[in-house]
């Protein structure tokens, strides 16, 4: 047979027209089914750097603040607290983004909670919805709390940022935040969206370099 029935080649598509995903949990279950390899973390040398999912740390927040304003102070102060813990003096607060028109958007589309509805923030006191998982469902929810994060950790004095630098990525941006000689400096410039498969793939690579090291 010289061609193909499907209407796309098998290796993009399925038969009735979704698309094939990469299964990454697969590279996860692999990287942590070598347990004889031990990835110590206490010995982290000064001046690191600590990347946090920032959607991953909204939705395994345990205690979620009444308020809005009051979640932003609790995120910004677990972020710092953690970063003093591991002597590391740069923070990026990664997250994704979701544009109307996007493969995600469409996987997501499919799988999206019935009865979810759109939220605005329209202020720091403004009470967060008690369904708080269902909230987060909706992608255009999460970029309006990432926008008000934003707006938030880039008001606040310079006083509370030490001598941390603050990285946070929004929409196509990603701004830097530290404290100058008492005055709250920002910085923007044109971000490449770092997704979860690249960070296995990174950390796929250090597990395979280790494993060489020792043999």
């Amino acid at each position: 047979m010289a061609f193909s029935l499907n209407p796309v080649p098998a290796a993009l598509g399925n038969y009735d027209g979704s698309l094939v995903k990469t299964n990454k949990a697969k590279l996860m279950h692999f990287i942590l089914g070598h347990q004889n390899i031990h990835l110590s973390i206490t010995n982290i040398s000064p001046n690191s750097t600590l990347i946090i999912d920032g959607r991953a740390m909204l939705h395994q927040l345990k205690c979620v603040p009444s308020t809005f304003g009051e979640l932003a102070r609790t995120l910004l102060k677990q972020l710092f607290n953690t970063a003093t813990e591991l002597n590391c003096t740069r923070v990026d607060f990664v997250t994704d983004s979701y544009p109307d028109i996007s493969i995600k958007q469409g996987e997501r589309s499919q799988r999206s909670a019935v009865g979810v509805q759109l939220f605005k923030i329209a202020s720091e006191n403004q009470p967060i919805p008690k369904q708080w998982k269902k909230f987060l469902a909706l992608g255009v929810n999460k970029e309006a709390i990432i926008t008000f994060l934003h707006q938030i950790w880039t008001s606040l004095p310079a006083e509370l940022y030490k001598n941390i630098i603050f990285f946070i990525t929004h929409q196509i941006k990603c701004y830097s935040i530290n404290n100058d000689a008492g005055n709250l400096n920002i910085c923007d410039t044109i971000c490449i969206v770092i997704t979860k498969k690249l960070i296995l793939v990174c950390s796929f690579l250090l597990l395979m370099q280790i494993k060489q090291t020792r043999m």
